[in-house]
């Protein structure tokens, strides 16, 4: 009941726009490009069945056409494209609407309460955080992509006094990158798969006394069609963060709660981080710990680093850090230095 009302809901925002469009217009189509590239070199004390040293990339490639007709409304789309080989070569791609009302979109795009949510800080060569593409053994995040790219319908309020909020309803969960789609036949339910879900979230952003101040929460509930093996459930999400600046220092924490669709099986993540910026550099550090608890049986990764980034010129900046972690399902703890650049055009 509560997903179709979330439905009836973003449905009906789609219609007020449309309706709100009626009049002509001489507007014209724009097109922007962008995206980013990153890469850097690691180098740690991994052996045996690891590589110590390795070579990293990871980037996008966006398209965004807009048209701003005449009564303020704008009507655009986005379509990302991996700047590597992939499976979900085609990352985010969605039709949006954007107005006083706020901002619709229809297709594959992230929930809304991963939209609102905030790591915690760190200066970009961090483990701890899923802004950085490089690690030894892996990077712990509390973002939550249960949901993926798959095709949604979503909505995001305007700013309120610095209050924020999202909602987005997934009607299937069978293509992670979001399919086609053209009839109803072509999103057939599997056995013990999600059928749908949706996803709540709300941010605050604003000032306290010359601090700037964040917070955030989400939720998600994907619904289960039906049980695979014993013990499936259906999977719930939430997500949380806070942080506070002033004076180019900030401060911050996350977490993420996921009880993966099981009664034998959660996961909880925490992380913590500060940053000082000055001028183009800015330095930082924290660290996190990934808990999976399995009948009782806890299995943990315990991820901490430092690092540094100047910015040397328009969307370019380069860096590096020192990152560490412990984790249990592996023998040998990992110490490694990163270098790297990034651009954002």
């Amino acid at each position: 009941m509560q997903t179709a009302k979330q439905f009836g809901a973003l449905t009906g925002a789609l219609v007020l726009s449309a309706g709100l469009a009626a009049s002509a217009s001489a507007a014209e189509w724009n097109m922007k490009v962008g995206g980013y590239m990153r890469a850097g070199v690691l180098a740690s004390n991994l052996n045996d069945d690891y590589q110590g040293q390795g070579v990293f990339q990871d980037g996008e490639i966006w398209f965004t056409p807009t048209i701003k007709l005449d009564n303020g409304i704008t009507y655009g789309a986005r379509v990302e494209i991996e700047s590597f080989t992939t499976a979900d070569q085609i990352d985010e791609h969605y039709v949006f609407i954007k107005g006083g009302f706020g901002d619709i979109r229809i297709g594959a795009e992230d929930g809304a309460h991963y939209n609102l949510h905030s790591q915690a800080p760190g200066a970009g060569w961090d483990n701890y955080a899923d802004n950085s593409y490089i690690a030894t053994y892996s990077t712990i995040y509390t973002s939550d992509y249960a949901t993926s790219d798959s095709n949604k319908l979503y909505y995001m309020s305007p700013s309120m006094n610095g209050l924020k909020i999202g909602l987005s309803y997934t009607p299937d969960l069978g293509s992670s990158g979001g399919k086609q789609g053209g009839k109803m036949t072509t999103n057939a339910k599997a056995a013990g798969s999600y059928g749908g879900a949706y996803a709540f979230g709300a941010r605050y952003s604003g000032d306290l006394s010359g601090m700037k101040v964040h917070a955030s929460v989400g939720y998600q509930h994907l619904g289960l069609d039906s049980v695979l093996t014993a013990g499936d459930e259906d999977r719930e999400v939430i997500t949380g963060s806070m942080s506070a600046a002033m004076g180019g220092v900030k401060v911050g924490a996350s977490f993420k709660t996921d009880d993966m669709g099981s009664a034998s099986t959660d996961v909880n993540v925490a992380t913590v981080g500060i940053t000082y910026s000055a001028g183009a550099m800015t330095i930082g550090a924290g660290g996190g710990t990934s808990t999976t608890e399995t009948n009782g049986v806890d299995s943990e990764s315990n991820n901490a680093s430092a690092s540094i980034s100047y910015k040397v010129g328009p969307g370019v900046v380069v860096g590096g850090g020192v990152q560490y972690q412990d984790i249990d399902t592996q023998t040998d703890e990992a110490l490694g230095v990163v270098m790297g650049v990034k651009l954002s055009f």
